[in-house]
């Protein structure tokens, strides 16, 4: 088994840097869909039945979405120039669809005041610095200013994810799998910290799977490949000290499981159908699921739906479909506009740093 990983012939080279991977949209639709589920539901008086008790494990796809995004951030740090390139990519990825939930998050809550008199969206900043906070991401469990949306804690994690992944970008390439291994090894003896500038670090083990994932599938040679399998043990530590001896088996499992469906899709030809499709709205999912489905239609919310299990499954799934009506748009009209937009920004950039060189080049 050494010998093919470490072999003149990486045994993993079957596996093309591919564009579009058909098993990361189905795990991005399915880990949305769960959360979406588990948060619907969150606040209701618990139900003895078979269907509340699985979807109470729905927060498991939050450890989904690290180890994906893991592995496509290593990606896309492959197809950027370098670190600026890389942070304007993702700042027009995340930022325009985020900003806009954030106006969902108060038209929700207008909505409620209106409808009902009161108001349960509490989060609403309150100062100058309660409102950049949010319009930067660092919120809580970065900072003391509490989300407007209980998910949006998931998006600073990542956030930070992205800077540390950037600052990685400003050495010489060749480095990044040490300082990676370097990062991945202070998670480790960190001690879990839930709050503060290093809470991130608690959730690095499930990000690191991904990073592992992309060095084991295009490693560029046999010192990158091993240091993956160190990668992978420290990875696998971390999880067992930060989560399983914590009790939290779940989160450990579904990262794994994530890390093994990721690795072998790029060896099997999972072919792109209607529900893998429904991954690229994820994202917008993600971000209207609370304001629409729990700040908005949880006002018209009966009994019967709460308590009697079919009425519970269908209520779930219809609302469910209407989120995903508005994220389809959303993925229109603001994603793909923002990440059409970054393209260009990073074109001119390029431009203008091409323009600089050539001049530097003549004055010399």
């Amino acid at each position: 088994m050494l010998d093919i990983l470490f072999g003149g012939t990486h045994f993993l080279s079957k596996a093309k840097m591919k564009g579009h991977n058909a098993m990361i949209d189905l795990l991005r639709f399915f880990a949305a869909f769960i959360v979406t589920i588990f948060h619907l539901n969150l606040e209701l008086a618990p139900v003895e039945n078979w269907y509340r008790h699985v979807i109470s494990y729905g927060w498991t796809g939050f450890p989904i979405f690290f180890v994906i995004s893991g592995y496509c951030i290593l990606l896309s740090t492959y197809h950027s120039k370098d670190w600026i390139d890389f942070s304007l990519k993702r700042f027009f990825r995340i930022f325009p669809a985020y900003w806009v939930s954030l106006l969902v998050v108060l038209a929700a809550a207008i909505f409620q005041k209106l409808y009902t008199g009161t108001n349960s969206v509490h989060n609403i900043p309150q100062s100058a610095t309660e409102l950049l906070a949010n319009i930067t991401m660092l919120t809580a469990p970065f900072s003391a200013v509490k989300t407007m949306s209980m998910v949006y804690w998931s998006l600073t994690c990542e956030l930070l994810f992205y800077l540390l992944i950037a600052g990685v970008l400003i050495f010489r390439k060749g480095i990044s799998i040490y300082l990676l291994l370097i990062i991945s090894i202070i998670s480790l003896i960190t001690p879990i910290q839930k709050i503060g500038v290093l809470f991130f670090l608690d959730q690095w083990p499930g990000f690191s799977l991904g990073i592992v994932i992309y060095y084991l599938l295009h490693g560029s040679n046999r010192a990158e490949r091993a240091c993956s399998l160190l990668l992978l043990i420290i990875s696998l530590c971390g999880l067992y000290l930060k989560f399983i001896v914590q009790g939290n088996i779940a989160y450990a499992v579904a990262a794994v499981i994530s890390f093994i469906l990721i690795l072998s899709s790029n060896f099997l030809a999972i072919r792109e159908n209607s529900i893998s499709r429904l991954g690229k709205y994820s994202y917008s999912v993600y971000l209207l699921h609370v304001p629409i489905g729990i700040f908005i239609f949880s006002r018209f919310r009966n009994e019967y739906t709460k308590t009697n299990l079919a009425a519970n499954i269908i209520y779930d799934l219809v609302v469910y479909a209407i989120i995903s009506v508005f994220a389809i748009l959303m993925f229109q009209y603001v994603e793909r506009k923002g990440i059409v937009y970054g393209k260009l920004v990073r074109a001119d950039l390029g431009k203008i740093k091409r323009k600089l060189y050539h001049k530097r080049a003549v004055d010399h």
